[in-house]
């Protein structure tokens, strides 16, 4: 376990892990990361899901109307959390929020006075191949509070991947 000095100064924090939730691998780690974090400090845990997805055309929500990438974001994030919340030992507080916004407008708003914020990465290939800076990396640079950015599963040379407890890569304290 990583010792997170967090400290209390003139803005007050939430007792609350901020965690980006989108069904991914690293996501999904995240998340169980965050829940480990916060049952170890007596926080809560906020699991945020934007919609549409980070590089989809912006939809916006109509009253009484269906929305696909809505219906998604929720049916995403609540099989996220039921399969997190099984296989951890002790689930702390726990609420789910669905925003229809970027994901990273989306969790830097959630995090203004959070404890901490938890994502995952979807870092892959060199900074050349990129099209745009990855969601991970723009919240390391603005969020308001420190960050931790847990990254996927990776396979080791010559044999399947070996299960092990999630852990962060990176963090970025402010």
């Amino acid at each position: 376990m990583i010792p997170l000095d967090v400290p209390d100064g003139p803005n007050l924090r939430r007792d609350v892990v901020v965690v980006g939730v989108d069904g991914s691998e690293p996501s999904t780690r995240a998340l169980a990361w965050a829940l480990d974090v916060a049952t170890t400090h007596g926080w809560a845990v906020e699991a945020v899901t934007a919609w549409p997805e980070a590089d989809a055309v912006m939809v916006h929500d109509v009253p009484g109307h269906h929305s696909e990438p809505r219906h998604r974001a929720v049916t995403t994030q609540a099989r996220t959390i039921e399969a997190v919340t099984r296989a951890v030992a002790a689930v702390p507080d726990l609420s789910s929020v669905i925003v229809n916004s970027h994901p990273v407008d989306a969790l830097l708003r959630r995090s203004a006075d959070a404890r901490l914020l938890v994502v995952g990465s979807h870092t892959q290939g060199g900074a050349h191949e990129r099209r745009h800076v990855p969601v991970d990396e723009t919240l390391a640079l603005l969020a308001p509070c420190p960050v931790v950015v847990v990254r996927a599963k990776e396979p080791t040379h010559g044999s399947p991947v070996n299960e092990a407890p999630a852990s962060p890569a990176t963090t970025s304290t402010r």
